[in-house]
């Protein structure tokens, strides 16, 4: 997972992934292309970093037994196939931790293939966005709410209305780019072991205030739904530093590989856990190249791509460097058809994670729901509904996470959730 995010499966597998290498790199930054990992570790305090670095030490000390050939240490057998090359495997740093952290993020808030594919969908019926919106529209089946006193609107808001807006450029002739879009974001879902068919959506996290139990206190369960996987991504841990120690740390519950913190659990005064909110945190945008291809269009005026260059290593020795590009108001590119001047670029909030390396710290220490809260809004990209309960039987709900401001969406001049004019 950390070389998924970074752009080092090629050290792994050779040219086979490089085309994928060159779009994770792109993708896992901000949009002046400053990797992410790197972003999210200049923004932690004291206490976090020394947490990754004690992490890192953990992780290195089994390297150094593996290389050395002691205490059982030992590679999974997926390095014994013949296209991975698990000879050098490069030393654990804190910033490989926050790399599997936007493997995570990835597979919670990133749907730009299902955009893309909707799309391609509806360039193909441009002359009939009825017949789209019976298949593919995005309303309920019916008008239903479980909030009291909430008043449901008796017509469809604007953005829910049927109607095709020249604007969005989405016609037969983009599907070269299209396809060429999806063959990329869809090998994400493919190597990011994204899961496949209807039984794998849904989760669920409920509780229980104390009076409605025997025993007078509130009761929490969650279950995230997860997939069992070989290996596993998710495992269970205990951190104690108080029962035999001098510190003040205590929690248990789900650790994820590649990170110091317990990820759902409880200490000795709360518990959390956390299930998929299905926000729309991603735009797709069809971009229209600038006469000289080195740069987009946008209100009207030439705007430059940012570049920078990136190298990577091969399985089995040699380097390839590429040039990788953003459009800097938006994000990375997808797909290009400089023939037809168009491409497709991606806008994303984990392009913007600041505070998210703090929270997990915060919330382990947390003592009630209050605290709890206070951890928890420094979440910028995570797509998660985080319960928590207390000793004191308090329940709180916090769903805590930044979106794209849509205003156009509300007028019902664009759907969010296709392609959209760059």
């Amino acid at each position: 997972r950390r070389r998924f995010a970074t752009g080092r499966l090629s050290t792994l597998a050779g040219a086979l992934v490089v085309e994928i290498d060159v779009a994770n790199r792109a993708l896992f930054a901000d949009r002046e292309g400053r990797w992410a990992e790197e972003r999210l570790l200049e923004s932690i305090g004291d206490e976090t970093r020394a947490w990754m670095e004690a992490y890192a030490r953990g992780v290195n000390a089994w390297l150094d037994d593996l290389e050395a050939g002691r205490n059982g240490a030992k590679l999974p057998r997926e390095y014994s196939h013949p296209l991975i090359n698990g000879e050098d495997i490069p030393r654990w740093t804190p910033a490989d931790s926050f790399a599997t952290v936007l493997a995570l993020v990835n597979d919670l808030t990133n749907d730009s293939s299902t955009e893309i594919a909707l799309g391609q969908v509806y360039a193909q019926l441009a002359g009939s966005p009825e017949i789209y919106e019976d298949f593919y529209g995005n309303r309920p089946a019916r008008l239903v709410n479980v909030i009291d006193d909430y008043t449901c609107p008796s017509t469809p808001s604007p953005s829910r209305r049927l109607r095709r807006d020249p604007r969005t450029a989405l016609t037969p002739e983009l599907a070269p780019l299209l396809e060429r879009a999806l063959g990329v974001t869809s090998a994400f879902d493919v190597l990011r072991g994204a899961p496949r068919g209807a039984d794998s959506i849904g989760s669920n996290n409920w509780a229980v205030a104390p009076d409605g139990t025997a025993v007078g206190h509130a009761l929490f369960s969650n279950d995230p739904h997860l997939g069992l996987s070989q290996p596993s991504v998710w495992y269970m841990a205990h951190l104690d530093a108080k029962t035999h120690g001098t510190g003040t740390l205590h929690v248990a519950g789900h650790s994820f590989a590649g990170l110091p913190w317990i990820i759902i659990g409880q200490n000795e005064h709360i518990a959390w856990g956390a299930t998929t909110t299905y926000f729309d945190f991603t735009d797709v945008y069809v971009e229209q190249l600038t006469p000289s291809g080195d740069g987009v269009i946008f209100n009207g005026e030439e705007v430059p791509f940012v570049e920078r260059e990136f190298t990577l290593e091969l399985a089995g020795g040699g380097t390839r460097t590429e040039t990788l590009r953003w459009v800097p108001h938006h994000g990375p590119l997808l797909a290009i058809d400089e023939e037809a001047g168009t491409a497709l670029s991606l806008r994303w909030t984990a392009q913007e994670l600041s505070t998210d390396g703090e929270v997990l710290t915060h919330l382990s220490r947390a003592t009630s729901v209050e605290e709890a809260r206070e951890a928890l809004t420094g979440f910028t990209t995570i797509g998660q509904n985080w319960v928590v309960v207390d000793v004191e039987g308090t329940i709180g709900w916090f769903p805590y996470n930044r979106l794209p401001y849509r205003p156009f969406a509300d007028m019902g001049e664009y759907a969010p959730f296709r392609p959209l004019p760059g």
